[in-house]
C-alpha cells in the first residue's frame, strides 16, 4: 500500500532567503516560508485545510510576508481588487469574500484600505490606485457615518482584533478599532496621493487626513486613562469605561503614530517590558503588529 499527498498552491519562487548562525532561527525561517506558501491558492487563506478561506484582514499581513519571502504581486492585486465586489451586501465590505455569510469586522476593512496603499507602495503601481481609489473612498466614507458625538466611531459590529480576552464588545467605542481607522484614513490619503490625481480630487483624500487628525486628538482625550498612563480597552454602550488594558491596544496605539511625548514614552516601555497586569498578546496574529 502507498500513501500520496498532492500539495497544491500558488506558484511562487524562493526569491528572498534568510542565513544565519542561529540554527534553529534557520528552521524557523524555513517552516515560515512554508506556512505562507501553503496559505496561497487563488488567494491568500487564513490556513491550508480547515477553512480554506479568503479572510480579508488575515491577507494585508500575508501579503508583507510574501513581498519578502517571494515577491509575488498578482495574488495581492487579486485579492484587494475581490473585496469591494462585497459592496452589494454592505458598504463596510464583509471580512471573507467571496461568501454568502454577511460578515463585517472593520479592522479587517481598515486593513484592506492599507494594503491597497502598501502594495502601491510596493509596486508603483500608479494604474492600480486610480482603479482602486474609488472603492477604498466609498467604504472609508461609510465608516465616517459612524462617528458619534464624542468624535469617535461607534458601532455594531464583530469588533475583533485578537483571540484573548480584551474588551472588544461587538456594540460600542472599540479603541483599537478607532486607532486603526485613523491609520486607514492616512494611508487611504497617500493612496490618492501615489494615483497622482488633480487638485480637485486630491482635496476629497485630504479631507481624510482631517478626519484622521480629529479622530487621534478625540482617543487621546475620552480613550486614555492617565493614572494608568495607559489606553483602555473600550467605552462600552451603557457608557461605561473599560477596567481592562491590554498590551494589543497600547501596541496599536503605537503603530498607529497616535500616543505622542509622554505617552509615547510610556508605551515604549510597555513594548520592552509588557506589565504583568495587562492582558498578553494571544495570537501569532496580534504577534504580526507587535514585530511590526
Amino acid at each position: 500500500h502507498e500513501v500520496y499527498v498532492i500539495q497544491s498552491n500558488y506558484p511562487v519562487s524562493n526569491a528572498g532567503s534568510f542565513r544565519c548562525s542561529d540554527a534553529l532561527l534557520n528552521e524557523i525561517w524555513e517552516i515560515s516560508r512554508h506556512t505562507t506558501r501553503l496559505c496561497m491558492e487563488d488567494t491568500f487563506v487564513d490556513c491550508p485545510s480547515y477553512e480554506q478561506v479568503f479572510w480579508v484582514g488575515d491577507a494585508r499581513n500575508e501579503a508583507l510576508v510574501n513581498y519578502s519571502v517571494f515577491g509575488a504581486t498578482d495574488i495581492v492585486k487579486r485579492c484587494l481588487n475581490l473585496v469591494p465586489g462585497s459592496a452589494e451586501m454592505t458598504p463596510l465590505y464583509a471580512d471573507q469574500v467571496p461568501s454568502a455569510w454577511n460578515s463585517v469586522i472593520p479592522n479587517w476593512t481598515f486593513f484592506w484600505a492599507m494594503a491597497c496603499e502598501e502594495f502601491v507602495a510596493h509596486t508603483g503601481d500608479e494604474a492600480f490606485a486610480k482603479r482602486i481609489w474609488p472603492a477604498v473612498r466609498h467604504t472609508l466614507k461609510h465608516y465616517l457615518t459612524h462617528i458619534d458625538g464624542s468624535g469617535l466611531l461607534n458601532m455594531k459590529s464583530w469588533n475583533l482584533l485578537d483571540w484573548a480576552p480584551i474588551d472588544q464588545p461587538n456594540d460600542g467605542i472599540v479603541t483599537h478599532q478607532n486607532l486603526f481607522l485613523v491609520k486607514a484614513l492616512r494611508q487611504a490619503a497617500a493612496l490618492a496621493r501615489a494615483a497622482g490625481f488633480r487638485e480637485s480630487e486630491q482635496a476629497e483624500a485630504d479631507g481624510f487626513l482631517e478626519h484622521a487628525d480629529r479622530l487621534a486628538q478625540a482617543i487621546n482625550e475620552r480613550l486614555r486613562d492617565d493614572g494608568r498612563r495607559a489606553y483602555l480597552d473600550c467605552i462600552h454602550a451603557d457608557g461605561r469605561r473599560s477596567s481592562i488594558f491590554s498590551m494589543q491596544t497600547q501596541v496599536v496605539a503605537f503603530l498607529c503614530d497616535v500616543a505622542e511625548g509622554d505617552r509615547l514614552a510610556a508605551i515604549e516601555g510597555y513594548l520592552s517590558a509588557p506589565p504583568a497586569e495587562f492582558v498578553q498578546i494571544g495570537s501569532p496574529f496580534m504577534s504580526f503588529f507587535y514585530y511590526e
